[in-house]
């Protein structure tokens, strides 16, 4: 009897151990349903949603510097655009070749980035950044188009997921293990870190980068931020001997400005006083009115490269200028911009720079809708080779 008593509360004790161990397994489902939901709802939250300033660094040579152009939400999609720059030291024509733009691109499955222009890193124009269900060892496989037009077969793979979902760790590998590169997504950030791994003729190379500063960033129009992309300081600015009342204008009309330059071309270099700083009238006036002018044709220039895509501007700058970043932004933008007034109210010289301060009314026109900018520049001009070229220039907070 005893021995039947036995048995029965052995067998409760396990049916009851039985359905504890299935309760548990259940809420541990339940929880992991409930992280991958979280997760899964959230993920846009994996792109900076506010307008934002990102820099970059691999603590040697480079330096990664963007800017968020334009962010937008639909119902199905939410787009991040972002101006960028990418800089090496050692490169000494970086200049010309590393600027891009990026697009992110979020609906409910994936996150997609396309790349236009030139990176020294991650130089890749289409790729599945992040894919759904997000939860470690999920995979899958896309094609892969770098630069230079080679195409890979990319399988990625979340390695990791960090700090309860802040952070999710992106391994993608080349089928033909060319190449293997490491992207870390933080929420409200995007990619915070970048490690690359190539191969060339049996030979391993390591590089990459991780994010120095990242901060918010008031977009005042594509006009003006242009200044800030890598580059904090364009032109040189000569402090004026001392303000003064009387004010010099000029008219913007090619006509009414002096065509006697030839002079200044061949003999302008005994001529300029590299000891003090010069303003208007004190100003040789050949010299003065060459570097007018120069500002002039660079304007010009300008709004025929804007409407036309006329290269000819790079003739009137500085080669590898501060002014060339902003030419290469302005490049394939769908808009038309013409001179509604430009006047030059100060000029000042010290040696074989100067500084033009001038007032420009521009009408732009861009998707259907024009408006008039006003801008107050001062324009940096440097005598190179017998000629006056622009530089770059600053807005003058000051006019």
């Amino acid at each position: 009897m005893k021995t039947g008593i036995y048995f029965l509360l052995g067998t409760i004790g396990i049916a009851l151990v039985v359905v504890m161990l299935m309760a548990v397994m259940n809420m541990s489902d339940v929880d992991r349903q409930v992280e991958e939901i979280h997760l899964d709802n959230t993920l846009e939250s994996y792109l900076p949603l506010e307008s934002s300033i990102w820099e970059y660094s691999n603590n040697e040579t480079f330096r990664k510097l963007m800017v968020t152009e334009q962010v937008y939400r639909s119902d199905k999609f939410t787009h991040v655009i972002v101006k960028g720059q990418e800089d090496d030291s050692s490169i000494k024509s970086y200049r010309d070749k590393y600027q891009f733009e990026y697009v992110y691109k979020a609906d409910d499955e994936k996150i997609v980035r396309t790349l236009q222009g030139n990176v020294l890193v991650d130089p890749y124009v289409e790729i599945i950044l992040l894919q759904k269900p997000l939860e470690k060892g999920h995979s899958w496989t896309d094609s892969w188009t770098a630069i230079d037009n080679q195409t890979y077969s990319v399988k990625s793979t979340i390695e990791d997921i960090l700090d309860d979902g802040n952070q999710i760790v992106v391994k993608s590998v080349s089928k033909d293990k060319s190449f293997i590169i490491i992207r870390t997504l933080e929420k409200g950030k995007g990619v915070v870190r970048v490690q690359v791994q190539e191969k060339y003729d049996d030979i391993d190379f390591e590089t990459g980068f991780q994010l120095l500063s990242f901060k918010p960033f008031e977009y005042e129009g594509f006009d003006n931020y242009m200044a800030l992309l890598g580059n904090e300081k364009i032109g040189t600015v000569i402090e004026p001997i001392a303000e003064t009342t009387d004010e010099v204008t000029y008219s913007s009309g090619s006509d009414t400005i002096s065509e006697e330059t030839s002079d200044v071309h061949d003999e302008s270099e005994s001529r300029i006083d590299t000891s003090q700083i010069q303003e208007d009238d004190e100003i040789d006036p050949a010299i003065k009115n060459a570097i007018v002018q120069s500002v002039q044709l660079f304007n010009d220039k300008w709004i025929e490269f804007i409407n036309t895509g006329d290269m000819s501007i790079m003739e009137t700058t500085v080669p590898g200028g501060s002014v060339e970043k902003i030419i290469q932004a302005y490049m394939n933008k769908n808009m038309t911009q013409q001179f509604l007034a430009m006047e030059f109210n100060k000029v000042v010289v010290k040696g074989t720079i100067a500084n033009v301060y001038a007032y420009e009314e521009i009408e732009r026109t861009m998707n259907g809708v024009s408006e008039v900018l006003i801008y107050n520049w001062i324009y940096e001009v440097d005598y190179i080779d017998g000629v006056w070229l622009v530089e770059g220039y600053i807005e003058n907070k000051t006019p």
